[in-house]
């Protein structure tokens, strides 16, 4: 069987997104799998690193001039109904055409990928015949049910969403609900005042961290950043890490450190390799999103033993279960009533059961093992 993992953003861009295919395409490489991990952008460090099959194919990349030209002349022209309406549209439509000729000459039986856009095109391909390969949308960008009916092979990735969308699936369509993972191997707890000192964070400090798109909306960062300013704990710092590059990002961290002053922190774009270092020096991992569709990063926190507080939503109540708490974040003064209530006991024992958690559900170990089987359920069905 050959397996094609796809991100148009994989290299030029650090989201969940592009972290779980190259996650994907490493776990499956492991097990033996003949995998190759297509990207927009060549790795520009590492490569030999690498256990998985790579290609680099032409792309207009978001955040460039010619992407955003393009992306705002579409968009007056109604583009988004037809995949041209946003620079991430724009850059899933240009790696498209290389991608499905590829997946043609190299007779791919199955390819994954969550980038929607870039799924939606490679299904009609496969449907007129330009390739064989079985598409599967792994549903990790809150799309509506009509946008999902359109596709044979739908990966929900929490049980929260397949029974949301049960009543939605058309005839024909199969639908699969396996979570994201985390290689518990890689993400685990380490010496905290050894990583403090490595990321030059203070040692005495009760650190929160928070990952995500930086200047994104829907992370909520700016909603932390102001309620962090009402804590008076004078050793409470704020860490705050994700992909710095526009605009609204720069804006955000500019906001936080005049509310916040020397209790601010920030770390654009660190490597996928430096982040299990970053969870292991905090005390507490936030996520202010209300209405996340599947955070990786809560795993990564937990699978480093840092419980983790998230927003009163049933995937986010699911996922961190027992290795932190929930709370209503649209509450004003949450952070000021959370820190008040935690203490180094409640620290210690959700940590360690956040661990727990991760290893027995989210692990690579136990989630390769069932793409692998869908895998392999796809070609009986097809």
């Amino acid at each position: 069987m050959k397996i094609a993992v796809v991100s148009s953003g994989l290299w030029h861009v650090y989201r969940g997104v592009e972290v779980w295919a190259f996650t994907l395409a490493e776990a499956l490489a492991v097990r033996g799998m003949d995998v190759t991990l297509f990207t927009g952008s060549d790795i520009t460090g590492g490569k030999e690193y690498l256990t998985c099959k790579m290609r680099t194919l032409p792309c207009w990349h978001r955040s460039t001039r010619s992407n955003a030209w393009l992306a705002k002349i579409c968009s007056k022209l109604g583009g988004w109904r037809y995949g041209f309406g946003s620079e991430y549209q724009v850059e899933q439509a240009t790696i498209a055409p290389g991608l499905i000729k590829a997946l043609r000459a190299g007779r791919y039986n199955v390819v994954h990928l969550q980038d929607p856009w870039l799924a939606l095109r490679l299904e009609k391909s496969r449907e007129n015949g330009a390739h064989s390969a079985a598409v599967i949308l792994a549903h990790g960008t809150e799309e509506p049910v009509e946008f999902l009916r359109r596709f044979s092979h739908v990966q929900e990735l929490s049980p929260y969403y397949l029974e949301r969308h049960k009543d939605s699936t058309r005839q024909g369509q199969a639908r699969y609900c396996i979570p994201n993972f985390v290689n518990t191997s890689e993400f685990r707890q380490a010496d905290k005042l050894i990583c403090r000192r490595s990321l030059g964070l203070p040692e005495e400090s009760f650190i929160v961290l928070s990952v995500g798109a930086i200047g994104d909306k829907h992370k909520k960062m700016h909603r932390l950043v102001d309620e962090f300013a009402l804590i008076e704990k004078k050793n409470a710092m704020l860490v705050i890490a994700g992909h710095c590059g526009n605009e609204a990002d720069f804006e955000l961290i500019s906001y936080a450190s005049k509310r916040l002053g020397g209790r601010f922190r920030c770390f654009g774009d660190l490597s996928h390799a430096e982040m299990p270092a970053l969870y292991s020096s905090a005390d507490l991992f936030v996520l202010c999103s209300t209405n996340e569709i599947f955070g990786i990063v809560f795993l990564e926190a937990m699978a480093c033993g840092i419980p983790c507080v998230g927003h009163k939503y049933p995937v986010t109540e699911w996922i961190i279960g027992d290795g932190g708490t929930c709370i209503d974040m649209n509450n004003k003064g949450f952070m000021v009533g959370l820190l008040s209530d935690v203490t180094p006991e409640w620290i210690q024992s959700h940590g360690s059961k956040a661990r727990v958690r991760a290893e027995k559900i989210f692990s690579s170990e136990v989630v390769i093992g069932q793409i692998v089987e869908m895998y392999e359920s796809m070609g009986t069905r097809r």
